[in-house]
């Protein structure tokens, strides 16, 4: 393992102990290394063109392959299994390099970058209220909920 692997390791384990922290029954495990998500986050832009909400469900499945069941989300055989998971055609996969597919990826993260959030996860309602970072379950509520009250920096509208 060389220096940046070391230290890419160093920051995914201190990442998931913050998550333990504030979510101690949550399960979750420290990836092998830092996942590549790119194909992930394409095929996820592919899927919300296809199917929204099969798309967010391919998210969440995303979400707890890496971070709890430790699998590997730049393996395509992996997006593929997920993707077939929450009912989504695995062929729609052949996309990923699609130029749509890469606009609506740089429009997601520039629309990111000019959020100032610097934070991950960056949680974005419908109305565009935007929580970034690790949170507690009660401020993670009151958000979902379209609570307001709110008005912390991490709390701003998308551009």
């Amino acid at each position: 393992m060389d220096v940046e692997d070391l230290s890419r390791a160093t920051d995914l384990a201190h990442e998931v102990a913050l998550v333990q922290q504030s979510w101690p029954d949550l399960p979750i495990v420290v990836p092998r290394r830092k996942p590549d998500t790119r194909d992930a986050i394409r095929a996820a832009a592919v899927f919300s063109l296809i199917d929204d909400f099969r798309a967010q469900a391919f998210r969440q499945t995303c979400y707890r392959a890496c971070w709890r069941d430790g699998l590997d989300l730049s393996d395509r055989l992996v997006l593929r299994a997920l993707a077939e998971r929450v009912g989504l055609a695995r062929t729609a996969l052949e996309l990923l390099d699609h130029p749509h597919i890469t606009e609506t990826v740089a429009l997601w993260k520039r629309q990111w970058e000019e959020s100032g959030a610097r934070s991950l996860p960056l949680l974005i309602r419908r109305d565009g209220a935007k929580l970034a970072g690790l949170t507690d379950r009660e401020r993670l509520t009151r958000f979902l909920d379209g609570d307001d009250a709110d008005t912390s920096p991490h709390r701003n509208r998308m551009p």
